[in-house]
């Protein structure tokens, strides 16, 4: 057997196999950010001046600065781990395993409970105190901005005429605005706005992520024992795997709709693997929800593969299941395709705008308006992004779900059918937002790979051995993992995200305390200014927040009645932003323009 990290060889313990191969991942995290990191900021040294787009330049850069530190420190352990000899491992193993993984299998329900719980006590705390409460970026702000319509009773809030021509400077994006009609909302599907309008009004917004983030860890448990059951204590493994990886509980304590996806994926399995009719009739209507989300595609792609296995006969098939799930999906695809048209037509009593939207509704266009712009850079972007993007997703996993994952990769074959086919999903998810979405520019680690977390989880569970002594060593070595998970990572990667919001958050504070009608946001310096402007959908607030880059001189002059106040980057240098650091940069005024730094 070899003590040298980075050779693996036969009839080495597949648990150091691995270590050795987790140990090479991280290495490239740190690698590879660096190195991505000179090609498109010059050098490290010079990347807090950014003249390139933020938006291809953002997910590199934390990759760089967020991950590879955290990479680095994770393949030193990993390799500390590898190079203790076997003997070592005897006794810590066996208290481990008489006294952890034990009693989790005792009981698995109350350990999956307690573990919820425990999330939900994270997840609310870290809402409120690690992302203050923020809607970071636009992504996170529609929901809310969507569901404080729905509040209202309505599907679409009305444009005030006096604020009507300046609607594109309020929120000149992911805005649905008809200015036709004098009605605009959110762009994206309302699912996750719905159930944001729900908590709202039971009392508290910060509710919901949390409750879903618990949510997931208890069906990915029961889920766990129906796929893995020869592990006899598949649920507390998949629960603790879930929990102690940071991307879990940074998107939970986030505004993004990915904790929704997730949860409502895990709920479709569960319901599906009854392989009974009741449990397919429930599964299509959970997936027909689901579709309507945030974006359409999500919730198709991970549910195919085990819809093309229950074509095929598997998990209970008749033509009854067959039936219910072409009919909820074929009328949910359409509905919801056709939300912005639908809803419009509801709102403003006017049918002939579903007439004129047959052919190409507002979602299709502003997709292939999206496509067509990527297709020009794809060559070029595609390689850089999705290596950031798995790279990232690598890093912000718990190190124990890691090393499991590579553990069941080479008997991929001898898995439950279960196992397989979630692993399917995980490649058709990824595959596919390389080809559609390749750049995610925001997020907690890969946020697109958010709702096949799950996956990865069973793929996990799967990997751990079970005969002896293996298992001994394997249970001892997660053990250890998730130690340094919930020690070190966890908290090291909270830090990352409070230095990240706490800039904004004291930015939008400082707008808001301006004794204006108006302020005109100049955000010329820094990165993303557009995620400052959270207007209210009905204009209550006061300021008003807009964007100078969308307006004119004339419609300035028009606003000279208005108390006005221009804000830029000197104004919000108090804030931190627009400071030349790595957690915002400065954007070098030769090169920047147009949406190099929206």
């Amino acid at each position: 057997m070899s003590g040298v990290p980075g050779r693996v060889e036969a009839g080495t313990p597949a648990i150091d196999n691995a270590l050795t191969r987790a140990t090479m991942i991280h290495l490239a995290v740190v690698l590879v950010g660096v190195a991505l990191t000179r090609l498109v900021f010059g050098s490290p040294e010079g990347g807090v001046s950014a003249s390139a787009s933020a938006v291809v330049l953002q997910n590199i850069m934390f990759l760089f600065v967020q991950d590879a530190p955290v990479a680095a420190f994770l393949a030193a352990s990993t390799i500390c781990l590898r190079l203790l000899p076997a003997r070592a491992w005897q006794q810590p193993a066996r208290l481990i395993e008489g006294g952890l993984w034990s009693r989790a299998a005792m009981r698995p329900d109350v350990v999956c409970w307690a573990l919820a719980v425990l999330t939900f006590a994270l997840t609310y705390a870290g809402r409120i105190l690690m992302h203050h409460g923020l809607d970071f970026v636009a992504d996170e702000f529609f929901p809310w901005f969507q569901a404080r319509i729905f509040l209202e009773g309505r599907l679409f809030a009305p444009i005030d005429r006096d604020w009507s021509g300046f609607a594109m400077a309020l929120e000149p994006y992911f805005a649905h605005i008809d200015l036709e009609r004098g009605l605009w909302g959110s762009s994206y599907r309302p699912g996750h706005a719905a159930l944001r309008a729900v908590a709202m009004w039971i009392g508290d917004d910060a509710l919901l992520n949390p409750v879903l983030a618990a949510g997931s860890v208890l069906l990915i448990g029961r889920i766990a024992c129906i796929a893995v059951p020869q592990c006899r204590f598949a649920a507390a493994l998949a629960g603790l795997l879930l929990l102690a990886s940071p991307q879990f509980l940074g998107m939970a304590v986030s505004g993004f709709s990915y904790t929704a996806h997730l949860f409502f994926c895990l709920l479709w399995l569960a319901l599906f693997l009854r392989a009974d009719l009741r449990g397919h009739i429930a599964a299509a209507l959970v997936g027909a929800f689901a579709i309507g989300l945030h974006q359409v595609h999500v919730h198709p792609l991970f549910a195919a593969p085990f819809l093309l296995a229950h074509l095929f006969g598997h998990y209970g098939r008749s033509r009854a299941s067959l039936a219910t799930y072409a009919i909820a999906y074929s009328v949910a695809l359409v509905f919801w395709v056709f939300w912005i048209e639908i809803a419009t037509a509801i709102q403003a009593g006017d049918l002939s705008v579903l007439l004129g939207s047959v052919r190409a509704p507002a979602y299709l266009r502003a997709f292939e308006g999206g496509t067509a712009e990527l297709n020009r850079t794809w060559h070029i972007v595609v390689g850089p992004e999705m290596s950031a993007n798995l790279l990232r997703l690598a890093a912000w996993l718990s190190p124990a779900l890691l090393v499991l994952v590579l553990m069941a990769l080479p008997r991929f074959r001898q898995l439950s059918l279960t196992v397989r086919l979630a692993t399917a999903a995980v490649v058709l998810v990824i595959g596919a937002h390389a080809v559609l979405m390749p750049v995610q520019i925001h997020g907690w680690g890969y946020r697109y790979a958010h709702p096949i977390l799950g996956n990865l989880v069973l793929l996990a569970v799967a990997g751990f051995p079970a005969g002896q002594p293996e298992a001994r060593r394997a249970g001892a070595v997660v053990a250890v993992m998730l130690l340094i998970s919930a020690l070190v990572l966890i908290p090291w990667r909270a830090q990352q995200i409070e230095a990240r919001i706490a800039p904004r958050a004291a930015a939008l504070d400082e707008i808001g305390r301006l004794d204006a009608d108006v302020v005109l946001l100049d955000h010329t310096d820094f990165w993303f200014g557009v995620d400052l402007l959270h207007n209210d959908p009905f204009l209550r607030n006061r300021p008003l927040v807009m964007t100078l880059r969308r307006l004119t001189p004339a419609q300035i002059e028009a606003l000279s009645h208005h108390r006005v106040v221009r804000i830029g980057p000197d104004g919000l240098a108090g804030a931190g932003l627009g400071q030349g650091s790595w957690i915002e940069p400065r954007i070098l005024p030769e090169r920047a323009g147009g949406a190099q730094a929206e």
